[in-house]
């Protein structure tokens, strides 16, 4: 139920927003959307059957989930910047600008 709520609540305020910024593009909001959903989608997928290979490989002892758990994120991690960069979503090219500038200052 808390997840219909969520869902109801969101295509509510979409329809508030739409109407209070005299609409906006669905087409490219919903395009850009599927491309985010497939690649978590793909990334969600490696990450399952990375983490069982790593267990498989590694043991199953306490350091070793964590080691496993670890590696398994950064590849995840990496997969999803490479595919979410190769699908040229605007919003995150600025994001990546936007760290890479903040990792120069620092």
């Amino acid at each position: 139920s808390t997840s219909l709520s969520v869902i109801v609540n969101f295509l509510f305020l979409a329809a508030v927003l739409y109407y209070k910024v005299s609409g906006y593009q669905v087409k490219v909001l919903l395009l850009k959307l599927a491309k985010v959903t497939g690649a978590s989608l793909i990334m969600g997928l490696v990450v399952y059957g990375l983490y069982g290979l790593a267990i498989a490989w590694l043991g199953t002892g306490l350091l070793a989930r964590i080691l496993g758990l670890a590696g398994v994120i950064g590849v995840g991690l990496a997969l999803y910047v490479a595919l979410m960069s190769r699908l040229q979503i605007p919003e995150f090219q600025e994001l990546l600008q936007h760290v890479r500038s903040r990792l120069i200052r620092s």
